[in-house]
């Protein structure tokens, strides 16, 4: 299975990508089903999957020892926002 962010080939039971950390799977919020990421609707129970920013989603597994991450926008990019015990720790994103 090729990765959806930098298309290297991958063996076919990988779940993550081994050159850039991507998931290779989607996994359906409603059912727990697992598939792959060209899917748009979920082949066991029909659910519609959201569109994934993969940013994101490297964002999420880099930072993944924190309690609680957000990541969102602002008008100069994006930022992350992340808990750790109760405190709260704030980063600017610029790629």
């Amino acid at each position: 299975m090729n990765s959806p962010k930098c298309n290297h080939e991958n063996e076919n039971d990988a779940r993550y990508c081994t050159e850039c950390g991507t998931p290779l799977f989607k996994i359906c919020e409603n059912c727990g089903r697992q598939t792959q990421w060209t899917t748009k609707f979920c082949p066991e129970c029909g659910n519609k999957y959201p569109v994934l920013d993969l940013s994101v989603e490297y964002y999420k597994r880099k930072l993944n020892f924190y309690d609680e991450i957000l990541i969102g926008k602002c008008k100069d990019g994006k930022f992350v926002l992340v808990k750790d015990r109760q405190t709260y720790k704030f980063f600017r994103i610029t790629k």
